[in-house]
This record gives structure tokens, sequence and C-alpha cells, in this order.
């Protein structure tokens, strides 16, 4: 094995796949750990959150200082408050497989699921990406004319790790 040829193939990477593909190993390993019902509120609290975010902006009361805070990075703030708000929420109507953690298998699904999701509705989030924006191939492997894909595949491979 040529190392040379091994680490400029590493160099050559978009740090992106990186933290892609370590994103997706720490839900996997949650996933075999205690099941798939944290990643389950997880990917559906990180979809709820921009319709959320929508009707925050013409709530009453908050409405007013949401619309004040404009910058990207107090919007990614916000953005993570009412995330990890519906998180908890959600988390209690999720169940997981009990003592014994998840299946292998199921829990491979599992957490390749979340991690499209989540970086598909990154991508789609103005604040967000402008905390971390991808770089031009994880932007074209999520593009809009896969989003309907990603978003049904990764929803079935959440139902398939729930059974």
């Amino acid at each position: 094995m040529d190392i040379g040829s091994t680490t400029s193939y590493l160099t050559s990477v978009p740090a992106d796949w990186f933290i892609v593909g370590v994103f997706a190993l720490l839900m996997i390993v949650d996933a075999l750990r205690v099941g798939a019902g944290r990643i389950g509120a997880l990917a559906v609290a990180f979809l709820l959150t921009p319709l959320v975010m929508d009707a925050l902006a013409d709530a009453l009361f908050v409405g007013g200082l949401v619309a004040n805070l404009s910058t990207p990075v107090l919007q990614a703030v916000i953005f993570g408050i009412v995330f990890i708000a519906l998180f908890l929420l959600l988390r209690r109507t999720f169940s997981d497989y009990g003592e014994t953690g998840g299946q292998p298998l199921q829990a491979v699904f599992a957490g390749i699921a979340v991690t499209a999701l989540v970086v598909l509705a990154w991508i789609q989030i103005p604040a967000l990406d402008a905390v971390w924006h991808f770089g031009d191939q994880v932007q074209a492997a999520f593009a809009e004319s896969y989003r309907f894909w990603w978003l049904i595949v990764s929803l079935a491979a959440l139902a398939f790790a729930k059974t």
C-alpha cells in the first residue's frame, strides 16, 4: 500500500464529506446504543424547525423581537433554540428499542437517513448555511432535483429502523 497516494487522496477529499461521515458515524453509534428513538426525534425536529421559524416571525409578542434579530448568526441561534425545544418535545413521543439498543442494520439505516435529512435541511436554511456552507460536491449531491428522493428514502429508512 502506497502511503503517499493514500494521503494525497485524503487531502483531495473536501472536509465537508468528513464532517458528514463523522456525523453519520455518531448517529449510527447512538442508534446502536439506545435505538432509533432519539435519531427519529432529531430528524423530525430538524425538518419541523423551519416551519416553526416561519410561524415564529408572525407570532404575537415574540414576532417583533425575532424580526429585529436579522443577522445570520442570530437567526442560527434562534433556529438552535427552536430546534432544541422541538427535539425535547418530540423526544417524549419517540420510543427506543429498550435496554438492548438497536440492531446493527437498522442502526446503519437510521444513522445514514438522519444524516441525509440534516444535510438536506442545512443546505436549504439560509441561517445555517451562513454558519457552515457546504462545498460544491455536497451541494450537488443534495441538489434540488434530488431533494424529493432524499426525503422519501430517508424517511422510509427511518421507518424501517423503527420496526
